[in-house]
């Protein structure tokens, strides 16, 4: 599900422009709150892949969202552009930004932090859903075999303190799944 050439995106004002390759065209809906939040909307649509610059882009900005994530944005429009995990050099960049052309060639292909969706809006597609927990434990089992140390003991703590230990605890029994 890759194209074959590189798609191009930039921010609404155009000041921060980029291609995107290595990607596919699979895009994720995720429900959670800092997503709607930060988007604006309902959830966030995201296609995954390495971003180069088509020139220097001080009107890029960064905000540290969670212990191991942040989102960038574009100072000067406002524009939501891109959530990257600590340490990935592979990005999720809003497929709104992405060209008309590009996007018709986009398809949903999951859903995630599903228990978080609000009841007044729902999808009718039949793609796979994921509940926050499942999802993160996605993130933190990739993010550990990347980074290693104790990088899932610090994030499950992490976890507590930002939603506390029921959340933490499905977490932490779904890393120690012998599949993860």
């Amino acid at each position: 599900m890759a194209w074959e050439a590189p798609a191009a995106g930039s921010c609404l004002c155009g000041k921060v422009a980029f291609v995107l390759s290595e990607m596919s065209n699979g895009v994720g809906l995720c429900h959670c709150g800092m997503c709607r939040k930060a988007n604006g909307g309902t959830a966030l649509a995201a296609v995954r892949g390495r971003v180069e610059f088509k020139a220097d882009c001080p009107e890029l900005a960064w905000y540290r969202s969670s212990p191991w994530g942040e989102r960038g944005f574009c100072r000067a429009c406002g524009s939501t552009l891109f959530w990257r995990a600590a340490g990935s050099k592979l990005w999720n960049v809003s497929a709104g930004a992405l060209s008309d052309h590009d996007q018709d060639a986009l398809e949903i292909t999951e859903h995630i932090y599903i228990d978080d969706k609000p009841s007044f809006y729902d999808f009718a597609d039949e793609r796979p859903r994921s509940t926050g927990a499942d999802f993160t434990v996605r993130v933190i089992s990739g993010m550990q075999k990347q980074l290693g140390g104790d990088f899932a003991a610090q994030a499950i703590a992490q976890l507590r303190q930002m939603h506390g230990d029921e959340f933490a605890d499905q977490v932490a029994a779904g890393i120690a799944r012998p599949e993860n």
